[in-house]
């Protein structure tokens, strides 16, 4: 607490004495906060960065008014953020109606979680007896919707009912008494929690509960060879399982068949919506496998190569901060946390990423051996550290670099299709940064693919490539741009409905378009140019759509950690 005080101090201090440097050590704490604050109203970042300049400029402006004495500058900004991005998204009607109608996670949304008890209780008292005893029962005491139908005797249906119109109403009175500005009052409770399992590694407390298989690695021993149960987690109404079968005889083809889910009543066999194995050569198969089951239960049974198995879930833990994690280190709101282990004269470390804002890290360093598992369920790395134990305490592990990837939205971009070249001045946001388009370029004939015929040879056939160039205007500190990938495409037009609240019938909203992908292509430095390959450049029309999905760079900040017990 001193130590955030003291930045906060710094940060005051600066602002008045020399205050370029104290707006840009502001925007380096808090940004990624303030950006996750007004993410939670608006989807444009377009609007998301104007929100967050307004926030900055609006502090600034008036700072006298902010006392340390009385909170911290972290939950004073984030209340002005939320305060703006609320006003903002209500300008939208579109947005209010979606916002209002939206269905909640299974478990506490986010709304729980910004406030504080006393204003929930003060949101709940507006509800109905019977309504606001449901909620409380669901959300404060973790029982499940079938409980609640047998402790209230009712039909189990009429839960699910009146719990979700009884959440829509909670949120449109949560929303009006932030716009009053009650927020104010509890805005010293926002406090970061975090959840963590070996299996997920670190997310972010979404509101949901998610549950797990603690007993992990379970080998079991089949007539089809071994299986190890790596993970089994639920989160957000799916069940996800992985893995690994040795020395067994199946295809994988047969190996998915031969693993199915059993319903807990009648015991009726169910596969899974999506599946996957990969093998090879004298390695384990990996199987994945994901199911769709809407409630949280405390067992599952699986048939696997016609034996039955069961498996016990517990929640995933939850913690205030990454203390109670491993040894842990934070730059610009992403943070590594280190767990350590001595094992046979060796030191065993996993690393866990984890980021406030939308640019992800997904590789560490060269100073830290590391092994990318892009397996890892729910599409968590972790990476490994391995050395001899020489006895020399302390260990000092640095991590030199990482790789960043943006995991934000980037607005559709119209750009024209020249017959050959064409400059251009398209800008565009990811999160912080900001790129332009500065020329569009056809290469005819140029992209080379294969056709298979029936008598299976292979044709030789040629196709254009749509060549983007794209220069960084604006880059995060210390970052160095790897690459992109994008999807080229068209707008269809199609029809959307909304709910009239004061008439109670469903409203066409005209002139909605959707995004239909055509072509996909990838790019990387150094020459910046995204490559789109088209393998039927006759329907390529003059004027196209351009979604950005992901970028990468390279960030120079090291994180270093002391291992020694």
């Amino acid at each position: 607490m001193n130590q955030k005080k003291n930045m906060d101090e710094q940060i005051l201090r600066l602002m008045d004495e020399h205050p370029s440097e104290g707006v840009s050590l502001l925007m380096e704490q808090y940004m990624g906060l303030l950006w996750s604050a007004c993410k939670l109203y608006l989807d444009d970042p377009e609007d998301i960065r104007e929100c967050v300049q307004d926030t900055i400029v609006d502090f600034y402006a008036g700072r006298e008014r902010f006392c340390l004495e009385k909170g911290t500058l972290k939950a004073y900004l984030y209340v002005i953020a939320r305060r703006k991005a609320v006003r903002a998204a209500g300008q939208n009607s579109l947005y209010r109606t979606e916002f209002l109608e939206k269905e909640p996670a299974d478990g506490r949304d986010e709304i729980e979680q910004l406030l504080n008890r006393t204003v929930l209780d003060q949101a709940l008292s507006k509800l109905q007896e019977q309504d606001s005893r449901m909620i409380r029962m669901r959300y404060y005491d973790g029982m499940t919707c079938a409980e609640i139908a047998r402790s209230m005797n009712l039909p189990l249906e009429t839960v699910k009912k009146r719990q979700q119109r009884s959440l829509r109403k909670l949120r449109r009175i949560l929303a009006v008494l932030a716009v009053l500005g009650i927020l104010t009052a509890c805005a010293a409770a926002v406090v970061c929690r975090i959840r963590f399992s070996p299996s997920t590694g670190l997310q972010g407390m979404d509101g949901a509960i998610w549950y797990e298989c603690t007993e992990v690695p379970a080998v079991l021993e089949t007539d089809h060879g071994k299986v190890t149960l790596q993970s089994l987690v639920w989160k957000e109404q799916e069940l996800y399982l992985q893995m690994e079968i040795e020395d067994s005889t199946l295809s994988g083809t047969q190996a998915e068949a031969s693993v199915c889910l059993l319903e807990p009543v009648e015991g009726h066999k169910r596969t899974a919506e999506k599946m996957s194995t990969a093998q090879g050569e004298g390695v384990p198969s990996l199987l994945k496998q994901t199911y769709s089951v809407p409630e949280a239960l405390d067992q599952y049974t699986f048939l696997i190569f016609n034996e039955a198995y069961t498996f016990q879930m517990n929640p995933i833990q939850t913690y205030e901060d990454f203390s109670g994690i491993g040894n842990s280190r934070t730059h610009s709101g992403r943070t590594i946390v280190l767990r350590p282990e001595w094992t046979d004269g060796r030191l065993l470390a996993d690393a866990y990423t984890y980021s406030e804002n939308a640019w992800k890290i997904i590789r560490l360093g060269t100073k830290l051996h590391t092994d990318w598992q892009s397996e890892r369920l729910i599409d968590e790395p972790v990476f490994h550290y391995e050395a001899e134990d020489t006895g020399d305490r302390p260990y000092m592990l640095s991590i030199d670099s990482t790789v960043l990837q943006f995991t934000g939205e980037i607005p559709v971009l119209k750009i024209p299709v020249p017959d050959t070249s064409v400059s251009a001045n398209i800008l565009f946001h990811a999160g912080e940064d900001q790129y332009r388009i500065t020329k569009i370029t056809r290469s005819i004939g140029t992209y080379e693919y294969f056709q298979m015929e029936e008598d299976g040879t292979e044709t030789a056939l040629y196709g254009d490539e749509l060549l983007i160039e794209i220069e960084p205007v604006e880059l995060e500190a210390d970052t160095r741009l790897i690459g992109f990938l994008g999807d080229l495409g068209i707008m269809n037009e199609y029809k959307r409905y909304r709910l009239n609240q004061k008439t109670g019938k469903l409203e066409e909203i005209q002139g909605t378009e959707h995004f239909q992908i055509r072509w996909s292509g990838w790019g990387s430095l150094p020459g910046r140019t995204l490559r789109i390959p088209v393998t039927d450049p006759e329907e390529l029309p003059e004027e196209a759509y351009l979604q950005i999905t992901d970028i990468c760079k390279y960030w120079d900040q090291e994180f270093c950690f002391e291992i020694d017990e």
